[in-house]
């Protein structure tokens, strides 16, 4: 929960990003407990550096990515002198409107395993892109500027998800019932948000769901999956303006606006008119 956190929503900036094209400096930014506050992807262009991220240990050269979540507790050990790197550093804002496009299996696995190797072709790839948002970033009075922003962001991970897709097979990584899990939750997540169902149809005990789920799905319930999901496609539609907040209790199986606001605000923690407000400009 939110208040379990070393820091509250309100120390982070919003809607931050930053792009350093050549940087020496291994880790951009560092705290006094050592939790990150924002995603940062980090891409090897030359030398050596080594990271320490929640307890595991990570050597980075070069063509090798990693990308650091928010709350993860990381740090860098050593780094060689000619040691170089890309960096795209970006608030929880942007993760969100990426997570709603990108799938989130993505997030999922590259946080499972933190380093990943690219290939030269994709990072010169991914050079160019990177430069193209450091140059959009200065223009922060152009009207459609965050639509511009989130464009770039997209394509850059539309390219990683692309690469690691072919490369690495991540779909198929995880096994046949938390597949099949994901597909009935994609299909009845708007009628039904209990594990017993989907156990049912499954059928499996919930408490075996629960265990599978845990261990291919980075240590999450079924049910915390049922309403990320949920959530994430309620916030999709939250960004349309036109359509009404009674409308969407309805659209997403709440029988009431009270039920709805009270389910959002206990998952985003905040209400819906808030996540609104924040996100009027996106749509």
């Amino acid at each position: 929960m939110p208040g379990n956190l070393p820091f509250s929503f309100n120390d982070i900036e919003i809607k931050h990003i930053d792009v350093q094209l050549k940087s020496k400096q291994a880790f951009p930014f560092h705290t006094k407990s050592g939790i990150t506050k924002y995603v940062i992807l980090i891409i090897c262009t030359q030398g050596k550096a080594t990271f320490e991220i929640d307890g595991m240990f990570y050597t980075m050269t070069s063509n090798k990515s990693i990308c650091i979540f928010p709350y993860q507790k990381a740090n860098v050990t050593a780094s060689s002198n000619d040691f170089c790197c890309m960096q795209l550093t970006y608030s929880i804002f942007y993760l969100e409107s990426l997570s709603i496009n990108i799938p989130f299996l993505f997030f999922l696995y590259w946080k499972d395993k933190s380093l990943i190797s690219l290939n030269k072709n994709l990072v010169d790839s991914l050079e160019v892109l990177f430069s193209l948002l450091k140059d959009k970033i200065k223009n922060k009075n152009t009207i459609f500027y965050h639509h511009i922003i989130l464009n770039i962001l997209h394509n850059i991970y539309y390219e990683l998800c692309n690469f690691l897709h072919h490369q690495y097979n991540m779909i198929s990584d995880k096994n046949e019932t938390v597949n099949n899990f994901l597909l009935l939750v994609k299909k009845h997540m708007k009628e039904r948000k209990d594990v017993n169902f989907y156990a049912n149809k499954l059928c499996i005990t919930p408490n075996h769901l629960n265990r599978v789920i845990k261990k291919n799905m980075g240590n999450r319930t079924a049910k915390e999956w049922i309403d990320y999901l949920l959530i994430t496609e309620i916030k999709k539609t939250l960004r349309n303006q036109s359509i009404r907040m009674k409308e969407i209790a309805e659209m997403f199986g709440f029988s009431s606006q009270f039920l709805f606001f009270q389910y959002f605000k206990k998952n985003v923690g905040m209400s819906p008119n808030e996540y609104r407000k924040i996100n009027h400009n996106l749509y």
